[in-house]
């Protein structure tokens, strides 16, 4: 829930009563500094509105000296995935450090399996940018385990870093559990806009995306502008989307 973020820290259970009155079922909680309230407490307010919170984002590092904690809040949320939000930028420097990170990704990814939960990466653009001839999500998706490790796509990213979601779709089947669906303006600017008003084929994206196995899909809207007005745009834009089975 970053693009509500503001409204959470001020108050959390008006916020998801209106995120659920605009239609919205699921909601992925973003907590960069931990959970600050009571697990079970967010849970009975999410069930009260027949909201979902199959996701949710985590600093790396939280997996291995937080995980206990991390894992018991999840299992209290009813949260499926747990997403790794960026990998630390000492490692993203060199290929031995995603070589590191990709050994951190697969112990992890046993820790959250014992849990009943599916760890995720969330990749950003460094982790595109090639180290010694090698693009590093590439590295990471061949020498992770893909029972343990999956991915979530970022549709700004791969529009920033010039890769086809379609493609990696293809060529990584039943890596990714869930898409963050973002407005992306034209080149060169490339500045954050409303569902369908860039240049993302969304239908096309989507329908291949439930075909290659993603269980969720979450609107991340960067304007810090009318940010409920956007919320309410960018849910009737889906709403009527045509997808192709």
């Amino acid at each position: 829930m970053r693009s509500v973020a503001e409204a959470i820290a001020d108050d959390l259970p008006g916020t998801l009563e209106r995120i659920a009155s605009i239609g919205y079922r699921e909601v992925e909680f973003w907590t960069p500094e931990g959970l600050s309230f009571d697990a079970l407490d967010v849970r009975r307010v999410l069930e009260r509105l027949s909201l979902a919170a199959p996701s949710r984002h985590v600093p790396m590092p939280d997996l291995f000296t937080n995980w206990r904690v991390v894992l018991t809040q999840c299992r209290a949320l009813g949260t499926r995935h747990v997403v790794c939000d960026e990998i630390p930028e000492q490692e993203r420097a060199t290929l031995d450090g995603y070589a590191r990170v990709a050994d951190l990704l697969n112990a992890a990814g046993k820790i959250t399996e014992w849990a009943g939960i599916q760890l995720a990466l969330h990749a950003h653009e460094d982790d595109f940018r090639p180290r010694e001839g090698i693009v590093p999500f590439d590295y990471l998706m061949s020498h992770t385990d893909p029972a343990l490790v999956k991915f979530q796509m970022d549709l700004s990213v791969m529009i920033r870093v010039n890769r086809d979601p379609l493609e990696d779709f293809a060529r990584y089947p039943g890596r990714f559990v869930s898409v963050h669906l973002h407005g992306v303006g034209s080149a060169p600017e490339r500045r954050p806009v409303g569902l369908g008003e860039g240049q993302i084929n969304f239908a096309a994206i989507i329908s291949s995306a439930e075909r290659a196995g993603v269980q969720n899909y979450f609107i991340e809207d960067d304007r810090p502008d009318s940010p409920w007005d956007h919320a309410t745009a960018n849910f009737a834009y889906l709403s009527h989307l045509d997808i192709k089975e």
